[in-house]
């Protein structure tokens, strides 16, 4: 089962400032955002780190832009699923 949508919200921030970004995290009505700039150059070491940080999320990505440069966020359900199958019928019920 997948830890608390909290637990890791605080893993990918964690992970993130262990390997030396600035994590920024949004809280919104379904999910959190969490995200950080990438500088330019970043070691190949630190894309790895980057990105299992990021891969903790239900969904995540890279966007650039001209004026603020790269930014890589991840986002968390605020449901899991496990609780969102069992809300709609499906999923082990206990």
């Amino acid at each position: 089962m997948c830890p608390h949508p909290e637990v890791r919200v605080d893993a990918i921030a964690a992970r993130l400032s262990g390997a030396g970004f600035t994590p920024r995290v949004t809280a919104h009505q379904t999910h959190a955002h969490i995200d950080t700039e990438v500088p330019d150059p970043l070691p190949p070491e630190s894309w790895r780190e980057l990105f299992a940080a990021l891969a903790i999320g239900d969904g995540w990505g890279v966007s650039i832009d001209s004026k603020s440069g790269r930014l890589a966020w991840a986002a968390v359900k605020r449901e899991t699923p496990a609780v969102v199958g069992a809300t709609r019928g499906r999923g082990r019920q206990l």
